[in-house]
């Protein structure tokens, strides 16, 4: 007779009382353990490999003891439980019900795997180790049973004259007893498996380069980070926050609109505005060539804007001051040795709404570029670009279609066009063939107002591309803070690392992921630096954060060894006497309820 159909036979003889003070206690602290088996199973190799787990490759993850027991009691293999219960009663002495509980379990987490492997729910069960897991747990579910038994017998006999305490005593000792060996399970894997946070402190040196997941608030630990690192509402930027000199340059991908301008902080600080145009001119090639007739907008001007809509565009400025990135909440960015010694490229890549804002007290003069080609095969296609430039409430359409007449053998020339307003529309003189740039000029001679710390501001919003600053000089951005980060993944550069202040080898070419609240700045030496907390640290795909087990000496872990082996041959010997003495008997033949 198969196992469903004596199941079925004993599910109509319990009575509401066995269920509510017997059936129901034992599913429960069942469950408890059962449900605690995933997290088992990937702590010990079943999810990640064994060699993951011991090479120290897994970082495990577990929740907290609350959480851990209520989604034990919600866990969808509490109906396996139930229907192993109900088998498992039907037997008359204590060993046969644990021995059919052990089989049903089994028998069923299987059946359920090979269910969710034939439905493709849960494709990546992988045979025969799940059936070996499965039968391990339905053994350890056995004399967890057996013991509960004796327990609830144990407690029904001592409160036989008090009939109330004789009902609930017996099932809350079986469900406390559920609590307390989950939590065991809990607090010995997360002390094996688990890496204990630690301090870490990383230096790069020359040419390095790194992505990190930042958050607008992170919430340092002060016991864990240096007192003059710890800024929380400081928001990650790989541009440091402070006045420095270098080059702006920004490339951006032509998938979205790019809006870029000038503006002045108030009427006293208006400008006049001239722009000039260039035909198929590469940056560094514009500023040998003589400037042609600007197009002028004279003063005051407060505010000009061009917005790009198509093509992949350039943008180009020397800074000198303040230059402030407003990015996603991940940046992949590097910094590098420039042309002097002295003096370093910061570069990232961006995505699609961030913003670069530069102010100063000077004009902010730049040189704004865009593609006429889309890639399409191994050329380049005509595209058109529209341009729309305001000035103050004034709007200027000037749309460009690169000129396909020209032979592509033809060598590219570059050379100032002229560029005028005809009936509200931009105008050029000659039609390039491949690249349109703009040279915004801002000027304040001779109107007579005060100059202020920061009378302009440049504004670029909705770049999709690279960032970059060159030829930034060290004394401008060592020792600031680029903010705080909760991951991060440095691909090179590295230089010295040190995790719970033990210092661990590594080489500019190793990679290395840490997650946690950290805090990168630059040095003195004008290079990054990492320090905060890390709760998990992997260095070439092995981790390097240790957990409680591992920081033990070998002394250490020699005795708890030993006394878990010991403590395991006493447990043996006591089960194995509780079988001579109760394994025989009839437990749920004498409860009457």
């Amino acid at each position: 007779m198969s196992a469903f159909s004596q199941l079925s036979r004993f599910i109509p003889k319990h009575s509401t009382a066995e269920w509510i003070w017997l059936i129901v206690p034992m599913t429960v602290a069942l469950s408890m353990l059962v449900g605690s088996g995933p997290h088992i199973q990937q702590a010990l190799g079943m999810s990640i490999s064994v060699h993951d787990t011991y090479s120290q490759q897994a970082v495990l993850q577990f929740p907290r003891l609350s959480i851990w027991i209520l989604s034990s009691l919600l866990h969808p293999y509490s109906l396996i439980v139930l229907l192993s219960v109900l088998y498992a009663i039907g037997a008359r002495t204590a060993i046969s019900q644990a021995t059919r509980l052990c089989l049903c379990i089994g028998s069923l987490l299987t059946a359920s795997d090979a269910l969710l492997v034939a439905s493709r729910i849960d494709p990546n069960i992988s045979f025969p180790g799940t059936v070996f897991y499965n039968f391990s747990g339905g053994i350890a579910c056995g004399i967890f049973y057996f013991v509960s038994l004796y327990l609830y017998s144990l407690a029904f006999d001592h409160f036989s004259t008090k009939q109330v305490l004789r009902r609930v005593a017996p099932a809350m000792s079986v469900i406390l007893f559920g609590m307390i060996t989950s939590s065991v399970f809990l607090f010995s894997i997360t002390n094996l498996f688990q890496p204990v946070p630690a301090i870490v402190n990383l230096s790069f040196g020359d040419n390095s380069s790194l992505s990190t997941v930042s958050k607008s608030k992170v919430d340092i630990d002060p016991e864990m980070t240096p007192h003059s690192d710890r800024q929380p509402d400081e928001r990650f930027a790989f541009i440091p926050r402070t006045d420095l000199d270098g080059i702006l340059s920004i490339t951006h991908a032509g998938r979205s609109k790019l809006s870029t301008g000038l503006q002045s902080i108030d009427a006293e600080s208006a400008f006049g505005l001239s722009i000039s145009a260039y035909a198929d001119c590469p940056f560094w090639e514009i500023e040998a060539l003589p400037r042609p007739k600007p197009l002028l907008f004279s003063y005051p001007v407060r505010q000009s804007n061009i917005v790009i809509d198509g093509g992949n565009s350039d943008i180009k400025s020397t800074v000198s001051g303040l230059v402030t990135l407003n990015a996603g909440d991940i940046q992949m960015f590097g910094i590098s040795n420039s042309e002097k010694e002295s003096e370093r490229d910061i570069s990232g890549f961006v995505t699609e709404n961030t913003s670069v804002q530069y102010s100063s007290s000077d004009d902010i003069p730049y040189l704004i570029g865009t593609s006429l080609l889309k890639a399409s095969g191994n050329r380049g296609l005509p595209s058109p670009v529209k341009f729309t430039l305001s000035i103050d409430d004034r709007t200027f359409d000037l749309s460009i279609h690169g000129d396909n007449t020209a032979r592509t053998s033809d060598r590219l020339v570059c050379r100032p066009v002229a560029l005028s307003v005809e009936d509200g529309n931009l105008i050029l003189s000659e039609r390039p063939r491949s690249y349109i740039s703009l040279y915004i000029q801002p000027s304040r001679e001779g109107a007579g107002q005060a100059y202020h710390s920061q009378a302009q501001t440049l504004r670029v919003e909705g770049i999709n591309g690279w960032v970059a600053l060159k030829n930034v000089p060290v004394s401008d951005i060592a020792n600031t803070s680029m903010g705080g980060i909760q991951m991060m993944f440095a691909q090179s550069g590295m230089e010295h690392l040190e995790v719970g202040g033990r210092t661990v080898d590594v080489r500019p070419s190793d990679t290395l992921v840490t997650r946690g609240d950290q805090r990168i700045r630059i040095g003195d030496d004008g290079n990054f630096a990492v320090s905060g907390r890390a709760d998990a640290i992997w260095r070439n795909d092995i981790r390097a954060s240790l957990t409680r087990w591992e920081l033990l000496s070998g002394e250490m872990r020699v005795g708890l060894v030993t006394a878990l082996l010991a403590s395991l041959a006493t447990a043996i010997t006591m089960l194995w006497r509780l079988v001579n003495s109760f394994g025989r008997t009839s437990p749920t033949q004498r409860f009457r309820f």
